[in-house]
């Protein structure tokens, strides 16, 4: 077997939806609703974090 082959059968349930599924990973480290990432960028950019 090749290093392809074994990554790709690594990568199958990735690939094939099966490691879809909600946590609330994100609720009990923060203790708050997580955001989305579009949400997280814009406060991020408000707040002056990309600027030199």
């Amino acid at each position: 077997m090749s290093f392809v082959d074994a990554y790709a059968d690594a990568i199958a349930p990735i690939r094939h939806g099966m490691d879809e599924h909600l946590s609330d990973g994100v609720q009990r480290a923060l203790g708050r609703p997580p955001r989305d990432f579009a949400r997280f960028a814009k406060d991020a950019a408000t707040a002056g974090a990309w600027q030199g």
